[in-house]
């Protein structure tokens, strides 16, 4: 799938359609009963969202693949899974990231976790 994006054969049009479309059909598997997870579907529909975006902007200097499809990849699943730090780890051990690379996908992970689950700190708050 990457490498048909950086060919051109792929547009971002077609990248958006197989996000929507994944995420229809896990929708329909997990609320079936169907046997499987949550977090790897998050994660193709995280890259195929990121490699949409990529194409969007069509500007390597703005936008680099891998900061794109990095950030996606662990947005998404950090919205469904309060496993943030895991993720992240996973998505650096994989593509072998240095610290100035993780920096931006430890962010998105961490502010899509925090912006969908919250860290308690308003109820708290509240409250008092």
């Amino acid at each position: 799938m990457i490498s048909g994006v950086m060919r051109g054969e792929f547009g971002y049009d077609i990248m958006f359609v197989a996000a929507l479309m994944k995420s229809f059909s896990s929708a329909v598997s997990i609320h079936s009963g169907f046997v499987g997870g949550t977090i790897f579907p998050m994660v193709f529909i995280g890259v195929a969202l990121g490699l949409g975006f990529y194409r969007l902007i069509d500007d390597p200097e703005t936008l680099p693949l891998l900061l794109s499809v990095g950030c996606f990849m662990a947005g998404i699943p950090a919205c469904i899974c309060p496993i943030p730090f895991t993720i992240v780890l996973m998505i650096t051990f994989s593509f072998q990231l240095g610290a100035y690379q993780a920096t931006p996908i430890f962010v998105a992970a961490i502010s899509s976790h925090l912006t969908t689950c919250g860290c308690g700190l308003l109820l708290k708050l509240l409250r008092l």
